[in-house]
Formats: structure tokens, sequence, C-alpha cells
């Protein structure tokens, strides 16, 4: 007299199924939203004097997922179109380095945003501390919902 399952191989591999794409779903919205606070905080604490616009322009986000784009954002300030045309290159070429997993790309396009934050104005590092506190804790949250 044995035990038998009142459910199937299939009814396992579903019910995996379900919990994994629970999980990536939590993931991809909490980078992204991640991403969004990223460009609000550096958009509106940027200490510095954006004259064509480019730089702040130049801000940008990509969430991927094993190299395919899930999300991102990209918009341009009065004037700053090329700073626009800059963040879209420079966030192509930094996303095609995460072909695996899940990756949150955030950067300023414009050359020059290293040479304004070496004389001491925030175009990226405030924003990008302060994401990286809000995105250890988010994971480590998520993480916890799935390991409890």
């Amino acid at each position: 007299m044995g035990i038998t399952p009142k459910f199937t191989k299939q009814d396992i591999k579903n019910a995996i199924k379900k919990k994994v794409d629970a999980y990536h779903r939590a993931v991809e919205a909490r980078l992204k939203f991640t991403g969004e606070t990223f460009l609000r905080i550096a958009r509106e604490d940027g200490a510095y004097s954006d004259r064509t616009g480019n730089l702040r322009s130049s801000l940008f986000f990509k969430v991927l997922y094993n190299g395919k784009v899930l999300s991102d954002g990209f918009e341009a300030a009065t004037g700053g179109d090329e700073g626009l045309k800059e963040a879209k290159k420079i966030a192509n070429k930094i996303a095609r380095d995460y072909p695996k997993g899940f990756a949150l790309v955030c950067g300023a396009g414009m050359n020059y945003a290293a040479a304004v934050e070496s004389i001491g104005k925030d175009v990226i590092t405030g924003s990008s501390q302060k994401i990286e506190k809000l995105l250890k804790s988010a994971l480590e949250r998520i993480n916890g919902k799935v390991s409890g």
C-alpha cells in the first residue's frame, strides 16, 4: 500500500514557474523604480549650471534581463538633444556588458560629467549612493520573502 500523490510533476513545475515569474516581476519592478528614483534625484539635486541642457539630458537608466531591455529612462531637457543622443549611445554600449541576469544601468552620457564631478559638483554620485542603499534594502526584502 503506497501513497498516491494528488498532483503531477507538471503541477510542481507550474508552481515553481509561477514563483519564479513572481520573483522576476518583483525584481524588475524594484529595478525600474530605483532607476526612476536615480533620474529624479540626479536631475533635481544636480548642483551644477547646465547651460545647454545636455548634461541633464544625458542622465539615463536601463533595466535589463538576459540582455533584453525591460525598461529605460531617457528625457531631453530644453536644448539637450545632444545629451539625449549621448545617453542612448552610452547606455546601449554599457548594456552589452550585461548579457545574463538582471542589471540596472544608470549614468550620465556626456563625456564631461566626470570633469564636473571633479570640481565638486554632484552630477550622479549623490543619487548613485542613495539608490544603492534603496536597492540593497529592497532586494533583501524580496529575497527574504522568497526564502521565508
